[in-house]
């Protein structure tokens, strides 16, 4: 965002130059586009059109909602597949919070969720594509051989009829009875060899449409399995936990591709579609990461053809060019085995995913889901239930594997989400009673994830930022000094901020001790005490925080404003105090707002 707009901002950890865990790729690729069409509209000048924080918001996250409808597609396909109620699967998918909130943010993880749902969707072509290419070969088989059965009749008939002299055919030529032939019966001959001319051409043309169909769905096949082995190095270079999402339905997609030369297919051509995207991204994220790229291939060129070839200068100069490539999922692997850094983001117990995560995605859809789990592992008849082990791998897989790993998150588990909700609807398009009472608990449950995550959550820090944009903006001669607390990380993209100028600074706390944000308040209002020039210190914090930091600032004028409604995990509304009537009901509501507090 602040390669494209040229404003000040500061790069997440995960982009970090000497070390980046994240492909540059796909932020440019979904990003940029809109970006880029806001800073021409920008600078025409348009009607008086503004680039905001909240356009900036908007057109970042339109992409993203369209992207989404991929993931109702796979769901539907899914559902299909496995021979489950589709209006209900997608009825799930449709309604989900996840949908809403989630897959329209600018994570990384709708991104994965995305291209998860995307090869799903591939997979189950391809594998239509073959059963499509065996049925086209059946009846293009059997129409070969009536053709060539046609084609010999024909010949053996022309060399039968050559055999009879033109005159006999006129004239003294008799039947078996000894009758002499009329021109009648030789004219009826003669439109029967046409007839038969007539037939045999219609099958060859039908032979030759057969042959153009099957020439077609072959390309497709080919295509289909490029566009996976594609979408399978986008997805491990967006996150690696890719492959943990991607691998049984791949092996799905194996199992079920009829016959070794489909399964060969299957090998080269996603091979060579991967290993193709592999080259760009790689050769992509160098570029832009590595700015002294085209100077290390210069020197290794130089070593080359400078002295003498000789394996040994190759081997310098390929372990050069090695050394500067720059792979985002090595750097995350390395990364993420580290414990000590997955303790900064947080620790948490390996049955975190199973037991927390997954229900806060799916919520009474959990129960649903648990019971086509235990369905379709202790069914009597395996062979009956065949297809739904699939789903049911394909579901806890994922799940399993991340629990391995300390740091877990319910994002994390998104990409999931259409295989959570086709295994719950195959339970709930089964049954008649309840039914009614699932699908209502689904509903409301959706609708108040919606309201809090979608409505609430951090809702007034975009806002916030749009509006002391303007103020930064309407006062350039001033010096400006924000500080956030218990906030999300302020974007500092959002203040479109020209690199060039130095009149503001912006210090995010995150969810430090009281006293650490008393201490830096008092610092930068010291600081503004003693320059003489103009200079304006604002803090950002939820409204229950507030009166834990103006307590301590007696000594200076203090105002305070609210933009509601706000919400933060960090410092939540005293909902309890509420409850027992030890504050009423308006200033629990005021809890749900992000406090600015100017100190002069």
């Amino acid at each position: 965002m602040g390669d494209v707009l040229n404003v000040t901002h500061v790069r997440a950890w995960e982009f970090n130059e000497s070390s980046p865990v994240r492909s540059i790729v796909f932020p440019y690729v979904l990003l940029s586009p809109p970006l880029y069409f806001l800073k021409w509209i920008n600078s025409t000048g348009l009607s008086g059109f503004r680039v905001s924080a909240v356009k900036i918001v908007i057109a970042t996250r339109l992409p993203f909602a369209f992207i989404s409808l991929v993931g109702y597609s796979a769901t539907e396909r899914l559902a299909r597949a496995f021979e489950v109620n589709q209006y209900i699967s997608t009825l799930f998918y449709s309604s989900s919070y996840i949908a809403w909130t989630y897959l329209t943010r600018t994570f990384s993880n709708s991104v994965e969720a995305m291209l998860v749902a995307f090869i799903l969707i591939l997979i189950f072509t391809c594998l239509d594509c073959i059963e499509h290419r065996r049925k086209l070969t059946l009846i293009y088989e059997k129409e070969r051989k009536g053709v060539h059965q046609s084609n010999n009749e024909t010949k053996t008939y022309e060399r039968q009829k050559g055999e009879t002299k033109k005159n006999d055919a006129k004239l003294n030529r008799k039947d078996e009875s000894g009758e002499f032939i009329s021109e009648d019966d030789i004219s009826q001959s003669a439109e029967d060899d046409e007839l038969k001319n007539c037939k045999l051409k219609e099958q060859e043309e039908r032979l030759v449409v057969l042959k153009t169909k099957l020439n077609v769905t072959t390309h497709k096949q080919h295509i289909c399995q490029m566009l996976i082995g594609l979408v399978i190095t986008a997805g491990f270079f967006n996150r690696p936990t890719f492959l943990a999402f991607s691998f049984m339905p791949i092996i799905f997609w194996f199992y079920f591709s009829q016959g070794f030369e489909n399964k060969i297919k299957n090998i080269l051509f996603t091979g060579l579609g991967a290993l193709m995207s592999c080259v760009i991204i790689i050769a992509l994220d160098t570029i832009y990461y590595n700015v002294h790229f085209f100077n290390t291939v210069k020197t290794s060129f130089d070593l080359l053809l400078t002295g003498q070839f000789s394996l040994n200068s190759f081997m310098i100069s390929f372990e050069l060019l090695a050394s500067s490539l720059i792979i985002t999922p090595w750097n995350f692997l390395k990364y993420n085995m580290n414990t000590a850094n997955l303790a900064e983001h947080g620790l948490h117990p390996h049955y975190t995913h199973s037991l927390v995560n997954l229900p806060l995605l799916i919520g009474p859809l959990s129960i649903p889901f648990v019971v086509t789990g235990i369905s379709a592992l202790f069914v009597r008849h395996p062979h009956k239930n065949y297809g739904l082990l699939w789903l049911v791998s394909m579901s806890l897989f994922p799940v399993c594997l991340l629990s391995v790993f300390p740091h877990q998150e319910p994002r994390f588990l998104i990409p999931t989400l259409p295989m959570f909700l086709v295994m719950a609807a195959k339970y709930v398009s089964g049954i008649t009673y309840g039914r009614n009472m699932i699908l209502t608990v689904w509903a409301l449950f959706n609708l108040a994830m919606v309201f809090i995550y979608g409505y609430l959550h951090q809702a007034a820090l975009v806002p916030v930022l749009s509006n002391y944009q303007l103020s930064v903006s309407s006062s350039p001669d001033s010096y400006h000094h924000a500080i956030f607390y218990k906030t999300y990380p302020p974007p500092r993209s959002l203040l479109i901020i020209d690199p060039t100028k130095q009149n503001i600074r912006l210090d995010d706390l995150a969810g430090a001790p009281t006293n650490v944000l008393v201490e830096t308040v008092r610092s930068a209002a010291a600081l503004c005490r003693e320059n003489k020039s103009k200079c304006q210190l604002s803090v950002f914090l939820p409204s229950t925080a507030t009166a834990l930091l103006t307590k301590h600032l007696s000594d200076y004028h203090v105002m305070v404003s609210s933009v509601c409604p706000h919400f933060s995990t960090e410092a939540p509304p005293r909902l309890m105090s509420w409850w027992e009537n030890e504050i009423s009901f308006n200033e629990f509501l005021l809890d749900l707002c992000l406090s600015i507090v100017k100190v002069q």
